[in-house]
C-alpha cells in the first residue's frame, strides 16, 4: 500500500484599512489551530495561510493594531481559499471611489477563481461590489444588513442567520461566525 498523498490548501485572508482585527485574526487562528493538530498527529498541515492586503505592508486595523500584509498575489486563487474581512462598512472599498476600482477587480477575478470565497462580517460588501454575490443570498453582521439590502437589491439579504453558503460564496454573520466559518 503507498503512503497517502498530502497537500496544502492556501487560505488567503484579505484586509483593508481599518479592517475589524477578529475578522482577520480568528479565522487566521482556525487554520493555524487545524495546521498544530494536524502536526500533533504526525501530519503535514493542510493549511498555508496568507495575509493580504493591496500594495501590501503594514495594514491598521480598526483597533490601531498593525499588521504586516503580503501583496495581492498575482498568480491565480485556484483551488485556494479566499477570505474577506470586515470592518465600518464606510471604510471597504467602495464602487464609488476609483482608487478602489483595481482592489474590487482583482477580488472578483479572485473570488471567481478560488474553490471557496468567504467573508467575515461587513467582508459581504466587498464581495457583493464585486458582483460575486449578484442574485445570491448573503448575510453580514446583523447591524448592516439594512444597509447591504438597500446598497444590493440584486442579492437575497438574509437577517437571522450565521452562515449562507451559496454555491462556493460563504458569507458570515460577525466575528465569531467568521471563525465558525473556518471550521466548515
Amino acid at each position: 500500500m503507498s503512503a497517502p498523498t498530502f497537500f496544502s490548501i492556501d487560505v488567503w485572508v484579505l484586509v483593508f484599512p481599518n479592517f475589524l482585527l477578529l475578522d482577520a485574526t480568528g479565522p487566521i487562528q482556525v487554520f493555524s489551530t487545524a495546521n498544530d493538530e494536524a502536526r500533533d498527529n504526525g501530519l503535514p498541515a493542510p493549511y498555508r495561510i496568507h495575509l493580504i492586503a493591496a500594495g501590501g505592508g503594514a495594514v491598521a486595523s480598526s483597533s490601531g493594531i498593525s499588521l504586516l500584509a503580503d501583496p495581492l498575489p498575482r498568480r491565480s486563487l485556484a483551488g485556494a481559499t479566499l477570505i474577506v474581512s470586515g470592518g465600518r462598512v464606510d471604510d471597504l472599498p467602495s464602487l464609488a471611489m476609483p482608487a478602489d476600482s483595481a482592489t474590487l477587480r482583482w477580488v472578483a477575478r479572485a473570488g471567481n477563481a478560488a474553490a471557496r470565497c468567504c467573508s467575515v462580517c461587513t467582508g459581504s460588501f466587498v464581495l457583493a461590489r464585486a458582483g460575486l454575490l449578484d442574485g445570491r443570498r448573503a448575510i453580514t453582521h446583523w447591524a448592516d444588513v439594512a444597509a447591504l439590502r438597500s446598497e444590493q437589491p440584486q442579492l437575497q439579504v438574509h437577517e437571522d442567520a450565521l452562515h449562507i453558503q451559496d454555491g462556493k460564496f460563504h458569507t458570515s454573520a460577525g466575528i465569531s461566525a467568521g471563525m465558525d466559518l473556518g471550521k466548515r
